[in-house]
């Protein structure tokens, strides 16, 4: 069985995007985001749904959605060929909802987690704690997908089992597949524990950013330039 998470995980890779400073990535995201939100133009928000697949395509990274997005121009077409209110009022939200997707996706698809949980560590030193919370959320991140893979690995035993697939409604075979799930939980818990532990890892001690490029001048030109063509188009299209 297969299943797909509900965020992309990091693609390792060398193109513009990975190679971005987190914080001009952070703010571009916030910015289209806004301005996602605020556009009432089907050409405008067309336009940016051509240029996030085009971006994501050059990127060699994944599209997820494709029907969501397919979904977003038919309507748009369809929606200026009719002119139809309710049509319209259909197109604008599918639109929008395909373009954060893409962001999203190509935000979490060219930026580890752990530069994000670091870059959070590091721009509030006077929290004591925060080390400690940033450490298990980012923990818990990281082995998302170990647990998934358990999960399904449940499931197909479970499946196996039973001699068909299992239905969301059958309480025995999810009780079944739950305890499974947890107690091979623990025992990478246990075993990852010792793991840090063997390490010297101390909750007090500050994180340092994996990502120790500095920001640079061409950072804030890339910045620029793609804020201003999403303003252009906000404003003209």
């Amino acid at each position: 069985m297969r299943s797909q998470s509900i965020i992309p995980f990091y693609i390792p890779g060398k193109t513009p995007l990975h190679k971005l400073h987190i914080g001009v990535k952070l703010s571009l995201l916030l910015v289209y985001s806004i301005i996602i939100f605020s556009t009432s133009s089907l050409l405008a928000l067309f336009l940016y749904l051509i240029i996030f697949v085009g971006i994501t395509i050059r990127s060699r990274l994944l599209i997820r959605s494709r029907v969501i997005h397919l979904l977003a121009i038919l309507f748009i077409i369809f929606a200026y060929l009719t002119k139809n209110s309710t049509i319209i009022i259909l197109a604008l939200g599918i639109s929008k909802i395909a373009i954060l997707t893409l962001l999203l996706d190509l935000f979490s698809m060219t930026t580890p987690y752990r530069d994000i949980m670091q870059l959070l560590s590091s721009s509030a030193p006077f929290i004591r704690e925060i080390n400690s919370i940033i450490y298990v959320a980012n923990t818990t991140i990281t082995i998302m997908p170990s647990i998934q893979y358990e999960l399904l690995r449940a499931i197909d035993a479970e499946t196996i089992r039973r001699g068909s697939s299992v239905k969301l409604y059958s309480f025995d075979s999810w009780v079944t597949i739950l305890i499974v799930l947890v107690a091979r939980t623990m025992i990478r818990a246990e075993r990852f524990t010792d793991a840090v532990l063997d390490r010297g890892y101390i909750p007090s001690q500050r994180l340092v950013l994996s990502n120790t490029r500095p920001f640079s001048w061409s950072d804030f030109l890339i910045m620029v330039v793609l804020l201003a063509g999403g303003l252009i188009i906000r404003v003209y299209a």
